[in-house]
């Protein structure tokens, strides 16, 4: 399981391992930025399907 968190200010995101410890504070995204990068085309895929799915 994974956590990922947007910061506003800067508009990166976080990444975090959750699998072993839900309170993992170490952030990944910097090592693992093909995920971050399909995380975040799938929030975006998620995020539309949901609007047009309240919307429609």
């Amino acid at each position: 399981m994974i956590g990922i968190y947007e910061c506003k200010k800067q508009g990166d995101f976080e990444l975090y391992n959750l699998t072993i410890d839900v309170s993992e504070t170490n952030n990944v995204a910097k090592n693992k930025p093909k995920i971050v990068k399909k995380l975040k085309q799938l929030l975006l895929n998620l995020s539309t399907a949901f609007y047009l799915f309240t919307f429609d």
